[in-house]
């Protein structure tokens, strides 16, 4: 659950259910996104199933900070003096 994958799927707005191991960290990229279910057990997993066909999350969260003048990175370099 801690690969870039699922993160690549929910950018393309495909269904995901991601499965979440009861004895390791839950380190996946999504991981505070309230919209996407994590499951543990069989049973969760068919809930979240049957789930994904009404709730599907249209609206996705900014995942990256994304600016074509480079804004933060010129800063960071002092190559500019623009405030962010």
């Amino acid at each position: 659950n801690n690969t870039a994958s699922a993160l690549e799927a929910y950018l393309l707005g495909l269904p995901l259910i991601i499965h979440l191991s009861s004895t390791r960290l839950n380190r996946s990229p999504l991981r505070e996104y309230s919209q996407i279910p994590f499951v543990a057990t069989s049973n969760e997993f068919v809930e979240a199933f049957f789930d994904s066909f009404k709730n599907r999350y249209n609206k996705k969260q900014d995942v990256f900070y994304l600016n074509k003048n480079l804004h933060k990175w010129k800063k960071i370099l002092s190559l500019t003096k623009d405030p962010i």
